[in-house]
């Protein structure tokens, strides 16, 4: 038998659900959740700066690597390259977006962010633009109702 509480709950989920009440709150990171997503932007961001000024763009370590050196530089090197050449990071950073959407949670937001930086930054302005101002509406969307289950 279901408490008074959780009736009340239930009632509460189910007269959203059926459009009756329209004041859910907005979905809210907390603190930590802000912090991981910080975390995850500036990461990917010093990443992206780093493998674009560092690795891609030097003529010099394109030289190195175009005469077929081996190395773990070369390797990182063309897998970005191959990455980013076939949208890799706008894509990854749309997907999530789009997931942020559908059920906004900090795992998303943060991909979202971090591909999106990375596209941004490695020559996938376009999709990745898109993702990164999809965000916004995945703060502004409201929070997803509590499922019930019954005892």
């Amino acid at each position: 038998m279901l408490d008074s509480a959780r009736r009340k709950d239930y009632r509460h989920a189910m007269s959203m659900r059926n459009g009756t009440r329209t004041s859910r709150q907005p979905w809210r990171p907390s603190r930590r959740g802000l912090a991981a997503i910080a975390v995850a932007g500036v990461a990917a961001l010093g990443v992206a700066l780093y493998m674009r000024y560092g690795l891609v763009e030097p003529a010099s370590v394109g030289l190195v690597c175009d005469a077929g050196a081996l190395t773990t530089v070369c390797v990182v090197r063309r897998v970005f390259i191959g990455i980013f050449v076939n949208d890799g990071f706008g894509i990854a950073a749309l997907i999530a977006a789009l997931l942020s959407l559908l059920r906004p949670n900090i795992v998303t937001v943060a991909v979202s962010v971090a591909a999106g930086l990375l596209g941004v930054v490695l020559y996938n302005t376009g999709l990745s633009a898109l993702a990164l101002s999809l965000l916004p509406l995945a703060l502004a969307r409201s929070a997803p109702l509590p499922e019930f289950r019954p005892e």
